[in-house]
């Protein structure tokens, strides 16, 4: 299990994360200060060969409100290995979402499903449910 939050919504950027398996390393400030995750995020992981592969939905930055930010983090499974970040595709949610719930499922979508946004006035569910697909990079409505 991966657990991260973000910084300081006033901060704008920046998470933190710790891997609650003892197996694997702790890491923490694993986001680069330029990640726009603003007002929330959610994480969850794939393990991979690579490493461990988390995939987090940010939330908007405070110039495009409409826009769920998404980055990837490869956290190495050797302490002695930096983080890797890459960028994947934004969703584009047509309305002011900012915190966002997310999980990993394995069958039978395969992908980081997003189920709830919440706005300035209430949380609402996210329908279709948006899925990330990790194997082709594309976000889509179930």
């Amino acid at each position: 299990m991966t657990i991260c939050g973000t910084q300081d919504g006033a901060q704008g950027s920046g998470m933190t994360c710790d891997q609650l398996d003892t197996r694997w390393y702790n890491v923490s400030r694993v986001a680069p200060a330029n990640v726009p995750n603003r007002y929330g995020m959610a994480a969850t992981y794939q393990k991979t060969s690579d490493g461990i592969k988390a995939y987090f939905t940010g939330g908007s930055n405070s110039t495009n409100q409409d826009v769920g930010t998404m980055d990837i983090a490869t956290m190495k499974t050797s302490s002695s290995s930096s983080t890797k970040w890459s960028k994947g595709p934004d969703m584009l949610l047509g309305i002011t979402r900012n915190f966002h719930t997310a999980t990993w499922v394995d069958s039978p979508l395969n992908g980081v499903v997003v189920i709830a946004g919440y706005t300035w006035v209430i949380i609402q569910p996210i329908t279709p449910v948006i899925v990330y697909d990790p194997n082709n990079g594309t976000w889509s409505g179930v």
